[in-house]
């Protein structure tokens, strides 16, 4: 299977994951999950993915921590980060470090979440596939 557009996309809130999924369904390879414990699953089973848009703010692991660990499963994927409180420090750290690629402050405009993922995808062809 080609890893060309998809995207997993992480968040603990049922209602948004939902309304981004009718939004992203018909555009990209799309995978959901509920939390961090799900989409790492998803990233060893079903990996690799292109993208991966996850929440800042979950429990048990934040979206950066998530992100970290998706890379040590899969270095070329990129990640993308979504919050709706700005932590300008942690968010351009995680920048810096090469773990967000992206960041998204929520709520998000549609078309605004539809172009972020549309770069990384571009990055990931460009510069992530071996």
């Amino acid at each position: 299977m080609s890893d060309r557009k998809r995207v997993l996309l992480v968040d603990d809130d049922p209602q948004l994951l939902s309304c981004f999924e009718r939004l992203l369904e018909n555009r990209f390879e799309l995978d959901i999950a509920s939390g961090p414990g799900m989409a790492l699953e998803f990233i060893e089973t079903r990996g690799p993915y292109a993208v991966v848009v996850s929440d800042l703010r979950m429990p048990g692991m934040s979206g950066i921590e998530l992100l970290w660990k998706t890379k040590q499963i899969s270095p070329q994927t990129v990640g993308v980060l979504m919050s709706g409180s700005v932590e300008s420090d942690t968010i351009a750290h995680s920048i810096d470090k090469g773990i967000a690629f992206r960041f998204i402050e929520k709520p998000c405009v549609p078309t605004e979440l539809i172009q972020v993922i549309e770069q990384a995808l571009t990055h990931y062809e460009t510069y992530g596939k071996a």
